[in-house]
């Protein structure tokens, strides 16, 4: 470990580092070749006469012989058909996997991204590593700078040729080229991952040549030589990046990857918007001024009053970034430090954009630092509630404009919107005597506000009184509510804490009981989130 941390690394991954993740090792790709033969039958013909047998079923004919699967790859590989029939098998199989992606392609993924292992050598077809990556970091492994590599083929990439398993390995000059770079400048550590170095080819003219120079060390279960650490890969690699790479990775900000997105019912809820609502939530002209800003001076702040729509507007330029190759990064937790971020920016290779939303509840002296920061390669996106229009440098968001950009969206999607707002309030449906969804989104339209436009668009008070009246009989959960409310107006959207939550109970002659018996009410926890 530590010789890792001092030299980093160059590492070598083979099957065993995704068997954990179900993907098969090279012994058992049995089956594929069976359903590859069924659906060519003339290689299939082929192979039963390579073998010196009568054509049968894949399965009868090469069974699990090793020898009849390398003669059956001989056939599949002279057919071109039925050679990427056989590699989209597999990616169909890769696709069904690449979201168990194992411990182990995430620790790579850690110990790749904290610049630990310098560059990686995969000799497996799956996508499982580069899953893992941008599952943790949002971005594509390689956008930057080329990480990986993989000689043997691709799943992302079907109709190339890759290396089947009864071929020799490929290492192509290009690919020696670059490693002889890395050994040339200064010496680093070779790190073998789930590799039984089987292939001549690979181990004479990439790993012999290294390993002659640098340390090596093995992971494998059943490790042999210099360096074997007798382990399973995720075992290993996670302890690795554990010590050299924990986690939170930048104290004080946690990275956006922008998944699991949600449909536009969360926004007609009154539900607070997150950076897993920009797709379905309509686009304000701000955007294109935002990240206009930021081309030219690498920060934008969006400014406006509460429910103007602010906090989306700025998820949404930030993740116009993150598909340009930046690594989207959201200040959770104020106390920490800009440094930090600073850190982090020199650290990696990978251009940046920081994001802090609801910046009026952040130290002052912090929001101006982490804008100092901002650069060619750190940009800064803020967003910060402001009752006035005082600051031209701000990128202020009218409520006008706002809900007016809501009601021309919905009403062009007035099938999907009206599928959702029926669920809320019974009285809006194409039924005849129903209330039409365009009358409802065009009285709606009359709002102030984005979020009085969607509360008018679910049934404003008729529908919500109904739930407020049960709070109501549950032991007065209404009061700590309208509390909270008032708390949000007054405090510009600040977040309560347990002890605020407590202090307003005792000044209610409740106590904590009450306090949380409200909060187990779903019908609590939607209207506390609606605020």
């Amino acid at each position: 470990m530590s010789e890792l941390r001092a030299s980093n690394a160059i590492a070598v991954v083979g099957a065993g580092a995704s068997f954990e993740a179900g993907m098969p090792l090279a012994d058992q790709l049995a089956p594929m070749v069976w359903h590859t033969l069924d659906q060519h039958l003339e290689v299939r013909s082929r192979t039963a006469a390579a073998l010196g047998v009568l054509d049968n079923h894949g399965k009868a004919l090469i069974g699990d012989s090793q020898g009849r699967i390398a003669t059956a790859f001989g056939c599949i590989a002279d057919d071109r058909a039925a050679r990427r029939f056989f590699q989209r098998t597999f990616v169909a199989l890769d696709e069904s996997r690449r979201s168990a992606y194992s411990a182990a392609h995430d620790a790579l993924a850690r110990l790749i991204h904290s610049g630990h292992i310098e560059f990686v050598v995969a000799l497996n077809w799956d996508t499982l590593l580069e899953t893992a990556y941008v599952a943790r970091y949002g971005t594509d492994l390689n956008r930057v700078t080329e990480r990986l590599t993989k000689p043997h083929g691709d799943a992302s990439y079907p109709e190339s040729d890759w290396v089947l398993p009864h071929e020799h390995g490929r290492v192509p000059d290009e690919l020696i080229s670059k490693v002889r770079t890395f050994a040339d400048v200064r010496p680093r550590v070779l790190l073998v991952v789930g590799y039984s170095e089987r292939d001549e080819e690979v181990v004479e003219r990439l790993i012999d040549p290294v390993a002659a120079r640098w340390r090596v060390y093995r992971i494998a279960p059943s490790a042999v030589g210099e360096g074997a650490i007798r382990s399973t890969a995720s075992v290993a690699l996670c302890a690795l990046a554990d010590q050299l790479a924990p986690i939170p990775e930048i104290a004080g900000w946690t990275y956006q990857t922008f998944a699991n997105q949600r449909g536009i019912a969360a926004a007609i809820k009154g539900e607070r918007l997150t950076a897993r609502d920009v797709e379905a939530c309509p686009r304000l002209p701000q955007t294109v001024r935002a990240r206009r800003n930021l081309d030219l001076v690498h920060y934008s702040v969006i400014s406006g009053p509460p429910g103007c729509g602010k906090s989306i507007t700025l998820f949404q330029v930030a993740n116009d970034l993150r598909r340009t190759g930046r690594e989207v990064l959201l200040l959770t937790q104020p106390v920490q430090s800009a440094e930090s971020a600073l850190a982090a920016a020199a650290r990696s290779p990978c251009p940046k954009v920081l994001v802090i939303d609801d910046a009026q509840l952040v130290d002052a002296t912090l929001v101006q630092r982490v804008k100092e920061l901002a650069s060619r390669d750190v940009g800064v996106l803020v967003a910060v509630t402001d009752q006035s229009a005082s600051d031209p440098h701000h990128i202020r968001i009218s409520n006008v404009e706002a809900v007016q950009c809501l009601t021309d969206d919905f009403l062009k999607r007035r099938d999907e919107i009206l599928e959702i707002v029926s669920q809320l309030d019974d009285q809006v449906s194409d039924r005849y005597l129903s209330t039409r969804i365009e009358d409802r989104i065009h009285e709606a339209s009359a709002a102030e506000t984005p979020w009085e436009f969607t509360f008018a668009l679910r049934g404003s008070w008729r529908t919500a009184g109904a739930e407020l009246r049960i709070l109501r009989d549950l032991d007065r959960a209404d009061v700590l509510l309208l509390a909270i409310a008032v708390s949000q107006i007054t405090q510009l959207d600040s977040a309560v804490d347990q002890g605020w939550l407590d202090g307003i109970g005792t000044l209610l002659g409740q106590d904590r009981t009450w306090v949380q018996s409200s909060f187990s009410s779903a019908k609590f926890v939607h209207f506390a989130n609606a605020t």
